[in-house]
């Protein structure tokens, strides 16, 4: 643990933590789902220590009528024990309307918990109200902010930035407050409260206090915490490109109007036309950088369907990126496997979860199936090979990859009958924008590549855009194409911690934009104002410090098998490693669109 620094001297930097995990949580009992979350605020140093919850006062005349009715919530139940508690009786004129009877004899069922059935339910209202109710923030404390929820899971883990206040000191007192949605209502389990001063960049462990007795155990329940170091400064400037997937199950399904086939199945993979989409972008980001990494390039023809002949601005932007992300889903991961093989970023691979598809009503493609790096990427081989009919071709693509599943070690996906609502989808896409900013902040890498969905691209430049900046507003009406690309800037605000602002988006490798969003059933308007985005983002982006790295999981299939042809073409689709040829000659000419020949 952390040692403390005291003292009440102001901290400059604002204070950003990254709530990593949580461990022996609490087994469920009623509940037939349960979504853990974490919500955090600063109180300051001198604040008085909160009351005790305490539920309305309730006029005499009230009290009768409210233990008059057959049933009872269980706010009107807190507030019948507590004036009952204080010795209040019911109204006399309400004893003239011939109430009285049913009056004490609810009160007798609520002081001693009859068993019988209204009292029952009473009873256990109140127990639930004495649990579930969180204490109130102290005076003076910041606005919570809160993680997303993690469904059916005691162990989840979140990596998620949050950032907390603009400004603290070392004796402040950080609240993490842990809370459990279930399907009837949200849960408070207990808090950890935690002085600045104890915190530090490492992950540090600290005791969750839980509220009911009956939830103690030997075994404590703790929340990891860091503290991001920050410091205020210029706006930043983060190069960021945003892949398709190839066209999946699911899409071919939608283009047939088959909707038994849409859902049948869930995660659907991708098609044997998808996997040609991908490895259609293999050949073109080898063409656009005119060279190989360590690995023979594709063989491709003199001119493909699309016409790309390569472009030295692709290769620009290509040559910035440093890491690849996926969303868990297996179209997407399939993607970033064939479409990006040979590409050294792709040797450590790193699954994300806040980048996955919006969950409609419906959206079987968008419920996952298996937990893990290596169960995600055994599904992943089991589904290519059933597209290309090869298993030694799936076998290579994924042998000896480092995956890092981070918050897909557990379940991320929502239930098939659950619809993901929009503020949901606005805390995910602020937390997926929040991990590119605190990522590339603390140099673990500089430019991600990250394969996601057409929904949720879009969503992304509906929120973040900058308005000013007329080339973004087709990519907030218009779908990306299957296994398109959109390179694009992403602007943090260092100094108020405000929205990012996305702007200069182009088009890499011959990508094009499809569709008007008319007939989207998840299209949605854009945020209101700023400030709205703002309040949803709620984090900044400053200056950098000491790279951490993240112990990286491995996978591996069965041996190399030697070059496999996965749709039937001439030539091999991934070569085996062999000695890297001489680079190519630069082009001695070029058009005045920067293609090359």
């Amino acid at each position: 643990m952390a040692t403390f620094q005291g003292g009440a001297s102001s901290d400059a930097a604002p204070l950003v933590l990254e709530i990593i995990k949580l461990t022996n949580l609490p087994t469920r009992e009623h509940d037939r789902t349960r979504c853990p979350f974490v919500r955090v605020h600063l109180e300051p140093a001198d604040a008085p220590p909160p009351l005790p919850p305490r539920s309305p006062e309730v006029s005499p005349k009230d009290l009768a009528k409210l233990m008059a009715q057959k049933t009872i919530s269980e706010e009107d139940a807190a507030r019948v024990k507590d004036a009952l508690a204080t010795g209040a009786q019911p109204a006399p004129e309400e004893q003239k309307k011939g109430r009285w009877s049913r009056t004490r004899a609810a009160a007798a069922a609520l002081q001693k918990k009859a068993s019988s059935t209204t009292s029952a339910l009473r009873a256990r209202a109140k127990e639930h109200l004495d649990e579930t109710r969180a204490p109130p923030n102290a005076p003076g404390s910041t606005e919570p902010v809160e993680t997303s929820q993690r469904p059916n899971t005691l162990e989840p883990q979140f990596f998620s930035f949050l950032r907390v206040a603009e400004r603290c000191t070392q004796d402040d007192v950080v609240v993490v407050r842990v809370h459990d949605a279930s399907v009837t209502r949200t849960k408070y389990l207990g808090e950890a409260r935690v002085p600045v001063g104890f915190l530090s960049s490492t992950a540090t462990p600290f005791v969750v206090e839980l509220a009911a007795e009956k939830h103690r155990s030997k075994d404590a329940c703790e929340v990891f915490v860091r503290r991001v170091p920050v410091s205020t400064g210029p706006p930043r400037t983060v190069s960021l490109i945003l892949v398709r997937h190839g066209e999946s199950r699911w899409n071919e399904a939608k283009s047939d109007q088959n909707y038994s086939a849409m859902v049948s199945k869930r995660d659907h993979p991708l098609t044997p036309v998808g996997v040609g989409q991908a490895r259609a972008l293999n050949d073109k980001w080898r063409r656009a950088l005119s060279r190989d990494f360590g690995e023979r390039p594709l063989p491709f023809l003199e001119l493909d369907e699309s016409g790309y002949l390569g472009d030295k601005h692709d290769a620009e932007r290509l040559e910035r990126v440093d890491v690849v992300w996926a969303s868990p889903l297996t179209r997407a991961l399939q993607t970033a496997l064939i479409g990006f093989h040979g590409f050294p970023p792709l040797r450590s691979l790193a699954l994300h979860a806040s980048c996955r598809e919006v969950k409609n009503v419906g959206g079987f493609d968008s419920v996952g199936l298996e937990t893990g790096s290596y169960n995600i990427l055994q599904r992943c081989e089991k589904k290519l090979a059933e597209a290309v009919g090869h298993q030694d071709a799936a076998a290579h693509i994924c042998n000896g990859l480092a995956c890092d599943a981070r918050d897909a070690a557990g379940e991320w996906w929502l239930p098939s009958e659950r619809r993901e609502g929009k503020r949901a989808v606005d805390r995910r896409a602020a937390e997926f924008l929040r991990e590119v900013q605190y990522e590339t902040l603390e140099g673990h890498c500089k430019a991600p590549l990250v394969v996601s969905h057409s929904h949720f691209i879009r969503g992304l430049f509906k929120r973040y855009r900058d308005a000013a900046d007329a080339t973004t507003k087709p990519f907030s009406v218009k779908k990306l194409a299957n296994c398109g690309v959109v390179a694009v800037d992403v602007v943090f605000d260092d100094a108020t911690g405000g929205a990012p602002s996305m702007r200069n988006p182009r088009l890499l490798f011959g990508s094009a934009l499809e569709g008007d969003g008319s007939d989207d059933e998840s299209s949605e308007d854009e945020s209101g104002s700023r400030l709205e985005r703002a309040k949803n983002f709620g984090s900044g982006v400053l200056s950098s410090i000491e790279k951490r790295v993240r112990s990286a999981r491995s996978y591996a299939n069965t041996p190399d098998t030697g070059s496999v042809d996965l749709l039937g073409l001439d030539g091999p689709l991934f070569a085996p490693a062999a000695p890297c040829p001489p680079p190519r000659a630069a082009p001695s000419e070029s058009y005045e669109d920067g293609s090359l020949i």
